[in-house]
């Protein structure tokens, strides 16, 4: 915890700062994301940030882990109130299409093309720990589909990881054209739907 805070000081100050990253990483990207704006930004002292986060790696981990969490409880909620498991399935790809379409650091929790440069400096154990965060949720809908089946031979990672690849159409969606888009994301995630249901009607 850092000295010479009030607890209440530390949360808005921690939170400050990892709004003004999400804005900053929206606006320009995590390479033109400076410390010094966002202590500007927030109006702290440069020296102050170090007392928060070690790094702009490690804030931007954080922020990350934020938006990760906000998903991860939105598939959560689904999981609890959807009985059927086609709707579950269906229901939760369009919440992360629904996501990725309105947050960019969504992107980066899934598919990040500059993770690698802030994991090279947080080490190999975060590393294992997104990856396994980032598919966690979609595994938990999977798994939970196959259980309200009572598929034994259902592979819940398999389907998560096919449902995971699909979304990588998400960045063609302007050569395929949005409609059609649209249409064959709807349709791969039916065929896996169909896969993890056994192909029965629901």
């Amino acid at each position: 915890m850092p000295k010479g805070f009030k607890e209440e000081q530390i949360k808005n100050i921690r939170e400050s700062l990892l709004d003004a990253a999400r804005i900053s990483f929206s606006q320009s990207g995590y390479k033109k994301m400076s410390i010094r704006d966002l202590t500007g930004q927030t109006g702290i002292a440069l020296g102050t940030f170090y007392k928060f986060f070690k790094s702009k790696e490690e804030l931007f981990f954080n922020l990350l882990i934020s938006e990760s969490n906000k998903l991860e409880n939105r598939i959560k909620s689904l999981i609890e109130e959807e009985s059927r498991s086609s709707s579950l399935i269906e229901k939760a790809a369009e919440i992360i299409l629904e996501e990725l379409e309105k947050n960019k650091i969504l992107e980066e929790i899934l598919f990040g093309s500059e993770l690698k440069m802030i994991f090279d400096s947080l080490g190999e154990e975060q590393i294992v720990m997104h990856k396994e965060k980032s598919i966690k949720m979609i595994m938990d809908v999977m798994e939970k589909s196959c259980k309200k089946e009572s598929l034994a031979s259902c592979d819940a990672k398999l389907a998560a990881k096919s449902l995971r690849a699909v979304f990588f159409l998400y960045f063609h969606k302007n050569e395929i054209g949005r409609d059609e888009f649209i249409d064959i994301f709807r349709f791969l995630v039916s065929s896996i739907t169909s896969t993890v249901s056994g192909g029965a009607e629901e």
